[in-house]
């Protein structure tokens, strides 16, 4: 639904076809694993609309992810 809803945003935004629209994971070390599932069901919606999946995972040091 999240991803149909994305979609949707995105064109009603002007986006062109084929963008790519991004899942912002914020403060990860790593993409969590958690995350792979829904990652590849909204690729799939995403895909189905039109558009295309990205994931932005920001990046920290061990320092950072450990406190």
């Amino acid at each position: 639904m999240d991803a149909a809803n994305a979609a949707a945003a995105a064109k009603k935004e002007g986006f062109p076809s084929h963008a790519i629209i991004f899942l912002d994971v914020e403060k990860a070390a790593v993409c969590p694993l958690t995350i792979t599932p829904i990652y590849a069901l909204g690729s799939i919606e995403l895909a189905r609309t039109g558009y295309r999946a990205g994931v932005y995972c920001s990046g920290m040091t061990v320092d950072e992810a450990t406190a």
